[in-house]
């Protein structure tokens, strides 16, 4: 009979051919941020010349000593603390748009809203 033999015969399958990449929106942007604290001889430049790109859903870990910017660069999106020099983009908008616009949250290391607890 025809086709009595195929039964042992391998069966290859193709892989499906290439998928159209993924393009990830992107949630941060971040181009040449400076934060300076104070103004004058007193002034405190806490981040200079920053570039980050965060693609939407990316996992994202800042690692560094204490005082070298970690926090001020996540208080610098959350509109916490003002640039002096650059831009910061959230999904598109200024961080004080996209804050109004409840595009994020912040959650902060201390319980500063409830000193009280522990």
């Amino acid at each position: 009979m025809a086709g009595e033999g195929d039964v042992n015969k391998p069966v290859l399958k193709r892989p499906p051919g290439p998928q159209a990449a993924t393009v990830a929106k992107t949630a941060i942007q971040v181009e040449n941020l400076d934060v300076v604290f104070g103004a004058g001889a007193g002034a405190v430049t806490a981040l200079s010349g920053v570039n980050v790109d965060i693609p939407e859903g990316g996992l994202v870990t800042m690692l560094g000593p204490s005082g070298c910017g970690k926090s001020t660069l996540l208080r610098a999106f959350a509109d916490l603390v003002p640039a002096a020099a650059g831009e910061i983009a959230i999904f598109g908008r200024s961080p004080r748009l996209a804050r109004e616009a409840r595009d994020f949250a912040f959650v902060f290391q201390d319980a500063t809203l409830l000193p009280w607890r522990t």
